[in-house]
C-alpha cells in the first residue's frame, strides 16, 4: 500500500521518478534509492545457478526485455556491453505484469526491479537471481521541473516520501539501498 501512495505521490508531485540519466541540467533532483534489475525466472528453472550470477552465466537463456528506450531496457544495454555479452532477447514488452506473466511459463527470463516481484518471490511463484560484476541497479530520484518552485509543501511531501521510503527500505519491504549523496 505505501508502495502505490509513495509512486503515486512522487508522479504527482513531479510528472515521474526518473533514472538519473534522464535528469535535464535544468531539473532539481533528489536521490531516494538504488535498486537491484535482477533475472527474474519461474520456480526451480536454474537450480543450477546460485543466487548471485554473472550475465555470461545466463547468456544462452531465452530472454523478456523492456523495449528501447526503457530505462531498465537501457541500464541491461549497457551491462551487457561492459560485460561483452549478448543476449537471447527472444521478446520485448514494456509491461512488467506481461514480462512476469511469460516468465511464469517457464518458457523465459526476464530482467525486472525486485520491487516489482517481491510479492511474487514470497509467494514462490518467481525466483530471483542478483548480477554480480557487473551489477544492475536502478538509482530511483525525485525531480522537480525548472519551471516549479519549491515551496514549503514541495519541501514536505519530499520529506514525508523520504520517510517513507526509508522506513519500507529499512523493514525489507523495499528491497533497495538507499541513496547516501
Amino acid at each position: 500500500m505505501f508502495f502505490l501512495l509513495i509512486h503515486s505521490l512522487i508522479v504527482a508531485q513531479t510528472k515521474g521518478v526518473l533514472s538519473n540519466e534522464s535528469i535535464d541540467d535544468e531539473s532539481t533532483s533528489t536521490g531516494l534509492l538504488y535498486e537491484n534489475i535482477a533475472l527474474i525466472s519461474a520456480p526451480g528453472k536454474l537450480n543450477n545457478l546460485g543466487k548471485e550470477i554473472q550475465l555470461s552465466d545466463i547468456a544462452h537463456l531465452p530472454i523478456v526485455l523492456p523495449s528501447r528506450p526503457h530505462g531498465i531496457r537501457i541500464l541491461v544495454d549497457n551491462a551487457v556491453a561492459k560485460a561483452g555479452v549478448k543476449l537471447n532477447v527472444e521478446i520485448s514488452g514494456d509491461a512488467f505484469e506481461v514480462l512476469k506473466s511469460l516468465v511464469k511459463t517457464g518458457n523465459y527470463h526476464a530482467f525486472i526491479p525486485l520491487s516489482a516481484v517481491n510479492e511474487d518471490i514470497r509467494e514462490g511463484t518467481l525466483e530471483a537471481r542478483t548480477f554480480i560484476s557487473p551489477t544492475i541497479k536502478r538509482q530511483l530520484v525525485l525531480a522537480m521541473a525548472p519551471d516549479r518552485k519549491n515551496t514549503r509543501a514541495a519541501q514536505a511531501t519530499l520529506k514525508i516520501i523520504t520517510s517513507e521510503i526509508e522506513k519500507m527500505v529499512g523493514e525489507g519491504i523495499w528491497s533497495a539501498e538507499l541513496y547516501a549523496g
